[in-house]
C-alpha cells in the first residue's frame, strides 16, 4: 500500500484511510438491501398464486414501493447532508426490517401495499443517495470505481439472495423466507451503519486525492444548489436519462422470473438468473467505474444504455434458456454501469455543495421510471398474455437515452439559466 493512501489526522497520527471504511460498510449495507430487494420478482408467482391477485396488481405494490423510496431519497438526501448518514442508513435499516418482517405476516391486499410498499419504500429510499453521496464526499480520485466497489454488495447480495429466497419459499414458504430477509437486512445494515460518516473533515481528513493526480479544476468551481441545478439543461437532460433508466431496469428486475416461467423454463433456473445478473452487474460496477475515471461518467453511460436497448430488442426474438443467461449478463451490465457512475456524474455536473438533495432529486425521477415500469409491463402481460410489447418500449427507450446522454454537455459554473 502506497503512502498515498494514508492521511495525517488532527492527532498527527497515520492509520489506513477511512473512505476505505465507508466503502466497506457500504458495501454490507447494499449486499443485503438490494440482495433482499432484487428478490422480488421470485416471490412474484407465490403472490399471485396463493392470493389470485393479477401481474398488474401485484407489479403495483412493487411500483408503490418504489415510488415512495424516491420520495423518501429527496428528503433522506437532504438529512443526509445535514446530519450524515449513520443516523439516515440507522433509521432505514428500522424500516427494511420491519417491512420485510411484516410482509411474513401478509394476508389481504392493503397489508401489502402497506407493509412493503410504504414500509420497505421508505427504507430503500435512504440507501442509494445518502451511501453514494458519501463516497463522493471521501473521494475526490478514484470517486467512480470506490461507488463502484461499494455497490459491488448488490450484486453479491443477488448472487446470495435470489437462491436462497428459491430454496426458501420451494422448502420452507414464502413467509419463513420474508422473515428470514427481515433479520437479515436489520442486523447487517444498522450494525454497518455505524462505521459511516458524512464527511473526511469531521474526523480531521482530507478527500482521497492520489498525488499523481490532481483534482478536475471544475470540482473546484461548481457549488450549484438545488435551485441552481434546476435551471440548467443538463440536470433535466440527467432526470429524463434516469427516468428511463429506472424504467428499464425495474421492469426486468420484477419481470424477468415471470417471464422466464412463461416460456417453460423452472423457477430454480429463473433464481440461477437472477444471480447471473447479480455477478454480471458486481463486476461491470467495479470495471465501469474504473473505467469512467478514465473516460468519463458519460461514455459509460453511453455503453450501458447501448448494452440495454441490444439486450430488449434480442429479446422479443429468442427465448432459450442460453439466451437468458446473456440477458442477465447484459442487463447487469448495463445497471451496474449506471449505478457505479451516476453520483460521480452529478458530482462532476453540479459539485458537492449540495450533491445529496440534488442526487435525491434525480434519483426521485429515477424511481418514478420504476414505478411506472413494472406496472405497465405487468398490465401489458393481463391485456397481451406475454411481455412483447412491454420489452419493445424498454429498447425504445433505452435507445432515446443514448441519444439524450450524447445532448449532456458540462455546466458552466455561473450557469443558472438557460
Amino acid at each position: 500500500m502506497s503512502d498515498q493512501e494514508f492521511y495525517p489526522s488532527t492527532a498527527g497520527k497515520a492509520g489506513l484511510f477511512y473512505g476505505y471504511i465507508i466503502v466497506l460498510a457500504t458495501f454490507c449495507i447494499t449486499l443485503v438491501a438490494y440482495g433482499i430487494r432484487g428478490t422480488y420478482g421470485i416471490f412474484f408467482n407465490s403472490m399471485v398464486t396463493e392470493f389470485g391477485w393479477g401481474s398488474a396488481t401485484v407489479s403495483s405494490v412493487f411500483s408503490l414501493s418504489v415510488l415512495v423510496e424516491g420520495t423518501f431519497g429527496v428528503i433522506l438526501g437532504k438529512m443526509n447532508d445535514r446530519f450524515g448518514p449513520r443516523l439516515v442508513l440507522t433509521l432505514c435499516s428500522i424500516f427494511l426490517g420491519l417491512g420485510y418482517f411484516l410482509m411474513s405476516r401478509v394476508s389481504i391486499l392493503w397489508q401489502m401495499y402497506f407493509f412493503y410498499g410504504i414500509l420497505v419504500g421508505i427504507g430503500m429510499g435512504g440507501i442509494m443517495v445518502p451511501l453514494l453521496s458519501t463516497i463522493s464526499r471521501w473521494f475526490v480520485s478514484r470517486r467512480a470505481i470506490m461507488a463502484g466497489i461499494g455497490l459491488a454488495g448488490t450484486g453479491i447480495g443477488s448472487l446470495i439472495f435470489s437462491p436462497l429466497s428459491e430454496w426458501l419459499i420451494s422448502n420452507q414458504s414464502w413467509q419463513t423466507a420474508y422473515l428470514l430477509m427481515g433479520v437479515a437486512v436489520l442486523v447487517v445494515s444498522a450494525a454497518a451503519s455505524q462505521f459511516l460518516k458524512r464527511d473526511p473533515l469531521l474526523m480531521g481528513l482530507t478527500p482521497y486525492l492520489n498525488a499523481a493526480e490532481k483534482p478536475k479544476s471544475v470540482l473546484d468551481t461548481l457549488n450549484f444548489t438545488l435551485r441552481q441545478a434546476v435551471r440548467t439543461r443538463p440536470f433535466w437532460l440527467v432526470v429524463i436519462i434516469m427516468f428511463i433508466n429506472g424504467y428499464t431496469i425495474y421492469s426486468i428486475l420484477v419481470h424477468l422470473v415471470p417471464h422466464v416461467t412463461l416460456v417453460g423454463i423452472s423457477p430454480a433456473t429463473a433464481a440461477t438468473l437472477m444471480a447471473t445478473y447479480g455477478i454480471a452487474g458486481l463486476v461491470c460496477r467495479i470495471i465501469m467505474g474504473g473505467l469512467a475515471d478514465k473516460i468519463g461518467s458519460k461514455l459509460v453511460f453511453v455503453i450501458s444504455f447501448v448494452f440495454s436497448s441490444l439486450t430488449f430488442l434480442a429479446m422479443l426474438f429468442f427465448h432459450d434458456v442460453g439466451f437468458f443467461y446473456l440477458v442477465a449478463i447484459l442487463i447487469g451490465l448495463a445497471s451496474g454501469g449506471i449505478l457505479s457512475t451516476v453520483a460521480a456524474f452529478v458530482a462532476e455536473l453540479f459539485g458537492l455543495k449540495s450533491h445529496g438533495e440534488i442526487f435525491g432529486v434525480i434519483g426521485f425521477c429515477t424511481t418514478i421510471g420504476g414505478a411506472v415500469g413494472p406496472f405497465l409491463a405487468g398490465y401489458l402481460y393481463d391485456i397481451n398474455g406475454n411481455y412483447m410489447m412491454a420489452f419493445l418500449i424498454c429498447a425504445l427507450m433505452s435507445i432515446a437515452a443514448i441519444v439524450f446522454t450524447t445532448l449532456v454537455k458540462p455546466v458552466k459554473a455561473k450557469e443558472t439559466a438557460y
